[in-house]
């Protein structure tokens, strides 16, 4: 992590012992807030449910407070720590949502109250990868609160005079572009790229690190993990095939492999010799709260830790010189 001006992302370059303090404080007040703020927003009659739609009550009434909470943290922690971690908001939300999912059950409650019912995991699969999409929709709020907080505070750099789309000022939340350069078309079909296979990486490796959980109870820190640091990985290892300058590329596609995961959790099928409070599938062992906001905030640090600035300026600088210099010979080549 850094402190670069015209860089664009948070660097792996130490910061002085004072800017610490201030990032870890503005993430740690972050999971406090919701841990107190966030749960009385959404507590359950009972506190032994789930906090996912499929509990029912007041989660599911809850979620509009919740995803504000999350896109005024997100802007807040902009504003203290944006100069030095451009992401921060982003991840400050993350923090804010995973430590809210840990409060009440596991999934294995929802699966037990299904399985009175004589009702399979097929329905709750479906029921997952709705709310997943829900809460990747206010993961989008956090960015473009955090790219408007960025901009007004004069974190990013000037783009076109006419202003900024609502795309441009969610890409801003990710990276504060401070040189005012645009993506151009080859960073766009790379980013993409990378998106597509950091989210297939990070579905296989869920899949591997649950093997040996599979006949095993629940637990928060358990799904936790295992959905940051799948996301984790796999950003950083996309990376060094398909390197990108923001974080919006590797989260949107960790968090798109959260719906598709549970997705193929209800096509699969369960198996009929697991007792029934364990999921039938690795998809099914998170709740989608924790899923998504453990796979966005995976992603960043992944892409904190991955991310060289100079490396990568000089990479794309030699790419330049290398596409200019072969158009110079094929014009000297026509003459």
């Amino acid at each position: 992590m850094g402190e670069l001006v015209g860089q664009h992302a948070l660097q792996r370059q130490e910061h002085r012992f004072p800017v610490k303090v201030l990032l870890y404080a503005v993430w740690i007040a972050s999971g406090l807030l919701f841990w107190h703020a966030g749960y009385a927003l959404c507590a359950p009659v009972d506190p032994e449910s789930s906090l996912s739609w499929a509990s029912g009550g007041r989660i599911l009434a809850g979620f509009v407070p919740v995803a504000l909470l999350a896109g005024l943290t997100a802007g807040a922690a902009t504003a203290v720590a944006g100069r030095w971690a451009v992401d921060a908001g982003v991840f400050a939300a993350a923090v804010g949502m995973s430590t809210l999912s840990v409060r009440g059950g596991t999934v294995e409650s929802l699966l037990l109250r299904r399985a009175d019912a004589g009702a399979g995991s097929g329905g709750l699969a479906v029921s997952f990868a709705g709310e997943a999409l829900a809460w990747i929709a206010v993961f989008v709020l956090a960015g473009w609160i955090s790219g408007r907080v960025a901009r007004m505070l004069g974190l990013t750099g000037p783009r076109e005079a006419s202003g900024a789309s609502a795309m441009t000022t969610m890409l801003d939340g990710f990276l504060a572009l401070r040189e005012g350069s645009p993506l151009s078309r080859g960073e766009r079909v790379t980013g993409l790229t990378h998106a597509a296979v950091a989210g297939a990486l990070a579905a296989a490796l869920t899949i591997v690190f649950c093997v040996d959980l599979s006949r095993r109870p629940v637990s928060h820190g358990q799904a936790i993990f295992v959905c940051s640091a799948s996301a984790w990985l796999a950003t950083y290892f996309t990376f060094k095939r398909f390197p990108v300058r923001t974080a919006l590329y590797p989260a949107a596609g960790v968090a798109a492999a959260c719906v598709a995961g549970h997705l193929i959790a209800m096509l699969s099928g369960g198996k009929g010799d697991l007792p029934p409070n364990l999921p039938s599938s690795p998809f099914l062992r998170a709740l989608p709260m924790q899923a998504v906001a453990g796979a966005v905030g995976g992603a960043l640090l992944g892409f904190w830790f991955a991310f060289d600035p100079g490396a990568f300026a000089a990479r794309r600088d030699g790419e330049g010189a290398a596409a200019s210099s072969d158009a110079s010979r094929k014009a000297r080549g026509r003459r």
